[in-house]
């Protein structure tokens, strides 16, 4: 019993939370060159701003400031892991959470309060047929309760 006490001591307030606001640290990924019809490398701006809080009683993973309702965050679907073996935490408390949204995931672990993104295709541009063409995207960060 003391042990589990301690152990709730020692956990963040952060670990507790509902919602968690987390921005994006680093963005990497490809971009399509149109004119000789490669990809390349590239790094995309960072201090993109995600909310994963829960929505009717279901996590969503959302970009900051979209409505909560939008065709993309009605699409998003979420999973939670519980540490049912209390290997990192507390007997069953939550681990993470994993979405999938359109176009792509969004993983938060919530012992280290850090999540990745991967977009296979938010980056969309047209091309010169009318179509559109992707340039696929890694997003990494940190993560806080709010």
């Amino acid at each position: 019993m003391k042990k589990l006490l301690l152990l709730l001591f020692l956990i963040p307030n952060l670990v507790m939370a509902k919602s968690y606001l987390c921005i994006t640290e680093n963005a990497t990924g490809f971009t399509y060159n149109l004119d000789n019809k490669l990809y390349s490398s590239t790094t995309f701006k960072d201090g993109k701003k995600y909310i994963v809080k829960k929505v009717a009683g279901e996590w969503k993973a959302m970009t900051f400031g979209s409505k909560e309702d939008s065709f993309i965050n009605q699409g998003t679907k979420c999973t939670t892991l519980n540490d049912d073996e209390g290997l990192v935490g507390p007997k069953g408390a939550l681990a993470s959470i994993n979405c999938t949204k359109f176009g792509g995931t969004f993983d938060i672990s919530i012992y280290r309060m850090r999540f990745m993104n991967f977009t296979s295709g938010s980056w969309m541009k047209p091309d010169e047929k009318g179509g559109f063409y992707s340039d696929p995207a890694i997003e990494i960060g940190s993560c806080s309760s709010i």
